[in-house]
């Protein structure tokens, strides 16, 4: 249950920045709609296709080691990337 309320509370914050930054480029930036379609579909899939992209980078780099200090800094590194580019 714990994991269930955690993870419903980033799907909430998740939403509510990407509301939050398509409402701003709206008002900052008055601009075609089309624009606008292009930047929230670029922020609802970007996210995702990111994750999936260092998921698999990582999961791949980790299995050629049997090192836990090494599997440990793939782990940390590919969060911090992850964190870096988006």
């Amino acid at each position: 249950l714990r994991v269930l309320i955690e993870a419903e509370s980033l799907l909430n914050d998740g939403t509510a920045i990407v509301l939050f930054q398509l409402c701003e480029a709206i008002l900052l930036n008055p601009g075609s709609t089309s624009s606008y379609v292009a930047t929230a579909f670029r922020m609802i899939l970007g996210g995702p296709a990111l994750g999936q992209g260092l998921f698999w980078g990582s999961f791949y780099w980790m299995k050629t080691t049997h090192d836990p200090v090494q599997k440990t800094m793939i782990t940390v590194s590919s969060s911090y990337l992850g964190f870096f580019i988006a």
